[in-house]
């Protein structure tokens, strides 16, 4: 049975490159205003949105050239970039060309396939003790997008600091949410104050921020004064630069640190959000997986060789992401002046993709509102990106992956997900794409 869980979505038009301006509706509505440009004037739309000259690229041909063939001339020196980089400084997330290969060729042994898949005894033992907190509780009604961030949140932090550090994460996610949260507000803002004026967010900003560094350079310390650990921290205090011998610099790792808790939950806690969501509003396809993690696992906890097992589960995650992507877009700055399917593209303007309104083109999904996960039963469509795209795919999309399918597994092993009567679901297009509200579900015991 398949349900429609979003209904404006409509073939975009035959046009494109037309100017399109609203700075007050795209703060209002960002994912309303996309939708509006690609059904009224194609797959290329320019926006000014006040100083603004930003391009909306929206067919898998264009994202392969922003991307891939040419993204040389597209950097990251972006709006968002540089909120993020007020946080993280320069990193993997921030910077452009040999500094960010350097970064990326430095990190990416500690995402190879057998380092990330030790990490699933702590992703299975995290979430256990979570799901037994909720069997001891009376409560069966949860905000599951809390829960769930606490819980990816936690997952992060294990697998970056080992799990007797003096640090822990029930202290770190609050600065983090501080600091992520301001950003957001400066980057919703077409000028700010700069930031050595002593307004209260400047000042809420900078405590926040010196909060965060003291713990990560406490961690980074207790790391290299011991060799006990064996952990993602380690590895970046350990790792060399092939080609030169160069080591990252302290603040490299402290950098790399944050971003490493940036980039490894909310997102996948947003994923799991919307899948328990859809999930719970589908029983039929719940009931479905909840064989499948019956028959695969037969009640025992997860192991990684089980995962490849577990088909219709991640096509159920793949479905989600498409619907709800926890990236709902990528920025890019035009290095030089471009061309993209016949429309000129200044230099200095920005392009940006959308996994949001990618992910809803008719032309290359079928029904595009309707949550059906057997549609990637045919294998890769060249309009599903959730992990980005080109060189700059996201490096901890296994991580992410088997998180997600590690956690779902558990929780349907023991619990029911039902709706709650009432709740009004919707995305709030942030940085990432939580619910706008939280995401009240009911999780009876099975």
């Amino acid at each position: 049975m398949r349900r429609v869980v979003a209904s404006n979505r409509r073939a975009p038009g035959p046009r494109g490159g037309v100017v399109l301006g609203n700075l007050k509706e795209f703060i209002a509505d960002p994912l309303g205003l996309l939708e509006r440009a690609v059904r009224e004037y194609g797959d290329v739309v320019r926006f000014r949105l006040g100083p603004m000259v930003e391009h909306l690229v929206n067919h898998p041909d264009h994202v392969a050239h922003v991307l891939q063939s040419h993204q040389a001339n597209y950097d990251k020196d972006t709006r968002s970039s540089s909120h993020l980089r007020r946080i993280c400084g320069d990193s993997l997330l921030t910077t452009n060309g040999a500094e960010w290969r350097r970064r990326r060729d430095l990190i990416r042994p500690a995402f190879r396939k057998g380092c990330v898949q030790e990490f699933t005894t702590l992703m299975v033992d995290s979430c256990g003790t979570l799901l037994d907190g909720w069997e001891r509780e009376a409560e069966r009604q949860r905000d599951a997008a809390s829960e769930m961030t606490r819980l990816t949140y936690t997952i992060v932090a294990r697998a970056l600091f080992s799990t007797d550090v003096r640090v822990g994460a029930s202290e770190m996610e609050p600065v983090m949410r501080s600091l992520m949260d301001i950003s957001f507000e400066r980057l919703r803002r077409v000028v700010n104050l700069p930031s050595w004026v002593p307004t209260a967010e400047n000042r809420r900003f900078r405590t926040a921020l010196a909060e965060m560094d003291r713990m990560v350079y406490e961690l980074i310390d207790s790391h290299r004064q011991s060799d006990r650990y064996d952990d993602l921290l380690s590895m970046l205090l350990r790792v060399a630069d092939d080609a030169s011998g160069q080591r990252m610099t302290l603040r490299d790792v402290r950098n790399e640190t944050i971003t490493l808790l940036i980039a490894g939950h909310e997102t996948t806690a947003n994923a799991l959000s919307w899948t328990l969501h859809l999930l719970a509003t589908h029983p039929e396809i719940q009931e479905d997986v909840r064989d499948e993690v019956a028959s695969v696992l037969g009640g025992r906890p997860p192991v990684v060789d089980d995962l490849a097992r577990l088909e219709l589960l991640t096509r159920v995650v793949h479905e989600s992401m498409r619907l709800f992507p926890p990236i709902w877009i990528i920025e890019r700055r035009a290095i030089a002046d471009d061309e993209i399917a016949g429309f000129h593209i200044p230099r200095g303007s920005g392009v940006v993709v959308s996994p949001w309104t990618m992910h809803g083109h008719p032309g290359f999904w079928e029904q595009p509102d309707v949550f059906d996960p057997s549609r990637f039963e045919s294998g890769h469509n060249p309009a599903f990106m959730p992990f980005g795209g080109g060189q700059r795919f996201c490096v901890g999309n296994e991580f992410a992956m088997i998180e997600a399918k590690v956690i779902l597994a558990m929780v349907l092993q023991r619990f029911r997900v039902r709706p709650v009567d009432g709740a009004v679901i919707r995305p709030f297009a942030g940085i990432t794409l939580p619910p706008a509200h939280g995401m009240p579900l009911r999780f009876d015991p099975l």
